[in-house]
């Protein structure tokens, strides 16, 4: 009857969409061989090379379904929105199938005795410094995940180390005693990896400056959107400002609990903390 003829053009229908989903997959393998792993906080990651260039992605995020619907557009045409979301759904679990995790990255990370940083520019370049210097490329073999917001890093132009420290203290702190002490939080900060973050505050009259030198700082190692944001009341405000940027610039802080001292020495020695991932978070 009517029942069973509805139920066969289920099956058919649903026998076509596996189809189509084996079939994106294949495209997929066969065009840029991605690479399936977990993340340390339970991410679902692919990383793969395009066009010459290195790209990593949470397959949950707004950034991957972007770049997987204009993926099959090009390729296969047919982008319907389930289509899309059983597709991710596969990949979502060939990453879990892996068995493999790996340490993921936002802007900086090191790899062996080299210091890579990820310039968020369109064109997928990474500086690697080391102590012989640095190159710029479009190879990188971190995971790397850019937040929404995230801006991108000029590229160096290159100078002598004193043409370097005459720059600094013309552009921060001119020749006060804390030129120094800033440009070693700076350098700290660069070093991912190498021990604990390191925090510094800035205080000062109103008018003096606080906020715009917090801004140049973030500016030239984690340029974002907002450049600040206000001081966390919450443990979750602390969590999602850490997994949507690699330095976060907090402004207006005008004490510090226990509960949120314990917390940000926390993110600064690496322990965890569970939250739910919201799809807003990222």
């Amino acid at each position: 009857g009517s029942a069973t003829t509805t139920l066969r053009k289920i099956g058919g229908h649903m026998g076509k969409v596996i189809e189509d989903v084996a079939q994106t997959i294949e495209l997929l393998k066969e065009n840029i061989a991605p690479q399936f792993f977990m993340g340390r906080n339970d991410e679902p990651m692919v990383k793969f090379r395009e066009s010459g260039h290195d790209k990593s992605f949470d397959m949950r995020s707004r950034k991957f379904s972007s770049w997987l619907l204009l993926f099959i557009r090009k390729n296969d045409g047919n982008s319907s929105g389930k289509r899309m979301d059983y597709v991710r759904d596969e990949l979502v679990a060939l990453a879990h199938e892996s068995g493999e995790q790996r340490d993921v990255f936002i802007r900086i990370a090191p790899v062996g005795n080299v210091i890579s940083i990820d310039l968020g520019r369109p064109d997928y370049s990474f500086i690697h410094v080391s102590e012989d210097g640095y190159v710029i490329n479009n190879e990188c073999s971190a995971a790397f995940i850019r937040p929404n917001k995230q801006l991108p890093l000029p590229r160096p132009s290159g100078c002598s180390q004193n043409e370097f420290i005459r720059l600094f203290k013309k552009w921060f702190l001119g020749s006060h005693e804390y030129c120094f002490l800033l440009l070693a939080f700076m350098l700290k900060s660069l070093h991912r990896g190498f021990g604990a973050y390191a925090f510094l505050v800035l205080s000062g009259q109103q008018g003096s400056g606080k906020s715009v030198l917090s801004e140049w700082i973030k500016k030239l190692i984690d340029p974002s959107l907002p450049p600040h944001i206000p001081y966390p009341r919450e443990s979750d405000d602390v969590v999602v400002a850490a997994s949507n940027s690699y330095l976060f610039n907090f402004e207006n802080g005008s004490g510090i609990s226990g509960e949120m001292s314990d917390i940000m020495c926390g993110v600064a020695t690496g322990s965890g903390y569970a939250k739910r991932k919201l799809y807003s978070d990222h």
